[in-house]
């Protein structure tokens, strides 16, 4: 229907405007509805859902030059090639108009009649609707989440453990079932299985993109970049994460990831919690060949993640390890060379996932042999797979939710409603410390309700778009301060 509106306003406008004033009124309303078609459809490749929330981060990072757009030149091309072809048709129409006028033809009030059709195209707009929908979601300001905002984390109850986590990009856990994916993931599936693993994990808005579900499950709070004003960017001053935590008690801390580290800010969230080595795409020395449309391919980075580790082993005392995999990132996945005589199914993304699956495995297994005794492996989803081949076919499962899984501390299930921001205490509880809240986050193996089993999931994800983080840094500056007394 939308493309018929605009298709008509096309005709209209080369047909009727007799003066230079009613050409520059429809070409306007014309431009913009091409323009934002463009950006919908951009938008919708990369999210599956049109214009969200993480489009909008996103294009806040184009200020700090770190929207990546170079990256994809097809997208820049599609932009560019709009424009062009936007310019050649209103040289047609002025040409059209000049010619009617010198035949005598007059009808000033037809001239007009393509601005109401222009308007009903421009409202019909996909983006207009969608990006008029995040305007009413944000506009509805709810405090209640303020007063839940906690950091109860206590002395460690124990040794504190080192740790490697991995999150596996876009690799949800409905991925593991094998009923409605058979032979995808064997090996994850077995793994997780035979260790502590934890249901339950739901998406959520400001944690369903990358940098989003890391911040969300190590900080315990949403990313809410556009309730953010203050110097530093998206994280704020004083923030206290997972990252500041295992620092302040010691821990050398290192990231090792293949995608580029400003794109959406995800190295700033490193380097600014507690991260004495942050390493992304430009870190690595590696040719076209072992790269992909986002970095580097996952074989070589599990290269460098296990030169990493040893050199963390090494140095002694606590360590973590955290990285990030590109081989199931949407939509088609980026499975690494090794893998391409591997590819049992005819949709691309299980193929990547299968592959993935057996990469991963084997960087546990070496881990493994090579891990100090009292090592946790942690692997999770950083947020559901979305606008990828196997997208229609995850909406079809029973349920769906985030894989989040930890090797070396036990086996069994625990299924609770919650959201990544439950991750971050029941990750510090389980290295040792005695962690009941941080943030909106509340610990996953205690019996304290989460927000989503407080509130119910409606509730809480309706709340989170308008919900401003005004007391974020006065809290979590408290909690450093509270930390550090409660080591004494």
């Amino acid at each position: 229907m939308y493309l018929a509106i605009l298709f008509l306003t096309f005709v209209f406008c080369a047909t009727w405007p007799h003066t230079l004033r009613q050409l520059a009124a429809t070409s306007t309303i014309v431009v913009a509805a091409c323009l934002l078609t463009v950006f919908y459809a951009i938008a919708d490749h990369f999210t599956g859902e049109g214009v969200t929330l993480a489009v909008l981060m996103h294009l806040r990072y184009a200020e700090q030059n770190q929207l990546g757009v170079a990256r994809f030149p097809w997208a820049m091309a599609a932009v560019a090639a709009t424009v062009l072809l936007l310019a050649a048709f209103f040289f047609l129409c002025w040409r059209l108009m000049l010619k009617r006028r010198l035949t005598g033809i007059r009808r000033p009030f037809l001239g007009w009649l393509v601005l109401p059709l222009g308007l009903v195209a421009l409202a019909a707009n996909p983006a207009t609707r969608d990006l008029w929908s995040l305007r009413e979601a944000t506009s509805v300001v709810d405090d209640t989440l303020t007063a839940e905002m906690q950091w109860r984390v206590g002395a460690p109850r124990e040794k504190l453990k080192s740790f490697v986590y991995i999150y596996l990009e876009s690799l949800e856990r409905t991925f593991l079932d094998q009923n409605e994916f058979p032979s995808v993931a064997p090996g994850l599936a077995a793994l997780e299985a035979s260790h502590l693993s934890i249901h339950g994990i739901q998406t959520a808005p400001f944690m369903n993109w990358t940098v989003a579900g890391m911040t969300a499950s190590q900080c315990g709070v949403p990313y809410e970049p556009l309730k953010v004003a203050t110097p530093g960017g998206a994280y704020i001053p004083g923030a206290s994460c997972i990252g500041n935590l295992l620092a302040n008690h010691g821990y050398n801390l290192s990231y090792v990831g293949g995608a580029d580290l400003g794109f959406g800010g995800k190295g700033k969230l490193y380097q600014v919690h507690g991260f004495s080595s942050v390493i992304g795409s430009d870190d690595f020395d590696s040719p076209s060949s072992d790269r992909n449309l986002w970095g580097v391919n996952d074989d070589v980075l599990i290269r460098r993640v296990k030169d990493e580790f040893i050199k963390l082993k090494n140095h002694g005392g606590p360590f973590g390890l955290v990285t990030l995999t590109l081989t199931t990132h949407p939509p088609d996945g980026f499975p690494s060379a090794g893998c391409a005589a591997q590819q049992p199914f005819d949709n691309p993304i299980l193929n990547a996932v299968h592959c993935s699956d057996r990469q991963i495995v084997e960087l546990i297994e070496w881990l493994q042999r090579n891990a100090p005794e009292d090592l946790l492996i942690f692997v999770g989803s950083d947020h559901y797979q979305v606008a990828g081949a196997a997208h229609d076919l995850l909406n079809q499962a029973p349920r769906r939710e985030n894989l989040w899984f930890v090797i070396g501390d036990g086996a069994g299930v625990i299924d609770r409603p919650a959201t990544m921001v439950d991750v971050a205490p029941t990750f510090a509880h389980l290295l040792g410390f005695d962690a009941h809240a941080i943030g909106l986050g509340r610990n996953l193996l205690l019996d304290e309700p989460t927000m989503v089993e407080k509130y119910g999931y409606g509730s809480f994800i309706g709340m989170l778009p308008g919900w401003t983080l005004k007391l974020w840094k006065e809290i979590n500056s408290m909690s450093i301060v509270m930390d550090a007394k409660s080591i004494d």
